[in-house]
């Protein structure tokens, strides 16, 4: 890859500017870049940085020799990398910016590939874009002949359509250019030497202007093959092997990238199974809900016969069945209780080894309430619950008044509950990651405070 200056003040050029505000977490990324001296430019989008999608998606190339000084960065930074097998050349990082509610990702690139669905066919001529790059504003961005034929390729190649924004985009691209020779004359040799006689500027301009008559996937064929000339055996392979690498991300993720435990306490009336369900919704957590109580209609990971078992027990002592006859079926019903721990503790683990987040609907800390056993039996019991579920890395207590409880469910008693919470309150120093979140508040603010509390638990754990 061709390198620019060092002093990237000097190499890139004030040409643009933007009436809208990038995002305070994003200009703090942009100035330590920009400060360190790496050498990086926003592939696409500058005017949608200021918009505030629930994710925010950031395109940029960066020089392959600059990436451990941005990875660097990013991470102080609060970013998280995720696994990358199957993926090359893109370096994933994601970040919660609790300012504004939305999940940050920068999808980084050291080199452009193209293609559907593998990204498979390599830009011959990337590292020039780094050394035109031009500054905009707080960032840098590709110069526009760049830019034109980087994003009129990606969406050939990659989409195979052209959404309203980015032809938009185009369309302006290519007005600019047609009044300024030399950035014309960058696209024509850019064009002549990645695609030969395949596209030329007069082509580049009639396919936008009767885009709506184009078979794009016809196009996007032919302009494939043209790209594809340059080292073919090379993109063969990627094609071929980049699938394969997919199926092995499981295995990134367990052995460096597992998944948090995250258990959800508090009284009837909490907000837990509200939060669980709006959580499983974020896209980055992938989260499956562990229900770890007793109801069995509310059971996400149980077995079979709990069900039957407790109908079975409800039925004799309907008919007042002798007390010898109900006991074994109760044992069972005890020992059905123990394996259904097990198997929920075991799901826990296969779906932390998957990368997801495990959401604990209640956990095995909710027996601390009743306080330490006293009878050998107890004692017993404690010992194959707890001794096979370990600590969770992170534990929320859902902390609100009885009264307001109260209200929410009409459960119980606002004294009872009231008396639970302090209960909850009281065995905080005894549970490690403990976090006492404001359940007075708003569902949607009670869930803003933990997907942080989540994702700073993300960072400790990759970012140490």
């Amino acid at each position: 890859m061709k390198t620019g200056t060092t002093n990237i003040h000097q190499n890139g050029k004030a040409a643009h500017n933007h009436t809208g505000t990038i995002q305070p977490s994003l200009v703090n990324i942009f100035a330590l870049l920009n400060e360190q001296r790496v050498r990086y430019a926003l592939l696409r989008g500058f005017d949608e940085l200021s918009e505030n999608p629930p994710i925010k998606e950031i395109d940029l190339l960066v020089h392959p020799l600059d990436l451990p000084a941005f990875e660097k960065i990013v991470r102080t930074s609060a970013f998280v990398k995720l696994p990358r097998l199957g993926y090359a050349p893109h370096h994933f990082y994601v970040n919660f910016d609790r300012a504004s509610g939305i999940w940050l990702k920068l999808d980084v690139v050291t080199d452009l590939f193209f293609g559907k669905p593998v990204r498979h066919l390599r830009w011959p001529v990337g590292g020039d874009f780094l050394f035109r790059r031009e500054q905009r504003k707080t960032l840098f961005t590709l110069s526009p002949a760049d830019e034109l034929v980087s994003l009129f390729l990606h969406n050939l190649l990659d989409k195979q359509s052209f959404r309203a924004e980015r032809l938009t985009r185009i369309q302006s691209l290519i007005a600019e250019i047609e009044t300024q020779p030399d950035m014309q004359h960058q696209v024509v040799q850019l064009l002549q030497s990645a695609l030969g006689d395949a596209l030329d500027w007069e082509q580049l301009r009639l396919f936008i202007g009767e885009i709506a008559e184009k078979n794009i996937r016809s196009e996007a064929k032919r302009i494939g093959a043209a790209l594809n000339r340059h080292k073919p055996l090379g993109n063969f392979f990627r094609k071929i092997t980049t699938p394969l690498l997919k199926k092995l991300r499981t295995l990134a993720f367990a052995t460096r990238h597992r998944g948090a435990w995250v258990a959800l306490l508090a009284p009837d009336g909490g907000g837990k199974s509200t939060l669980s369900q709006s959580l499983l919704k974020q896209p980055f957590l992938r989260s499956k809900i562990v229900y770890m109580g007793i109801n069995v209609d509310a059971s996400t990971v149980g077995l079979p016969t709990t069900k039957l078992l407790k109908n079975i027990i409800k039925n004799m002592t309907s008919a007042k069945r002798p007390k010898l006859l109900i006991l074994p079926v109760k044992a069972l019903a005890s020992v059905n209780k123990l394996l259904e721990h097990w198997l929920r503790v075991g799901a826990g683990f296969v779906y932390s080894l998957n990368g997801r987040t495990v959401i604990f609907d209640r956990f095995i800390y909710d027996s601390y309430l009743a306080g330490a056993p006293k009878r050998l039996k107890s004692k017993l019991r404690r010992l194959l619950f707890w001794g096979t579920c370990p600590h969770a890395d992170l534990t929320i207590f859902l902390d609100a008044p009885g009264e307001l409880l109260f209200r929410r469910k009409g459960e119980h008693s606002p004294e009872a509950l009231e008396r639970q919470r302090q209960k909850y309150l009281g065995i905080a120093n005894q549970i490690p990651n403990f976090h006492a979140v404001d359940a007075t508040q708003s569902p949607e603010d009670v869930q803003l405070a933990v997907l942080e509390l989540i994702w700073q638990t993300y960072q400790k754990q990759r970012n140490g």
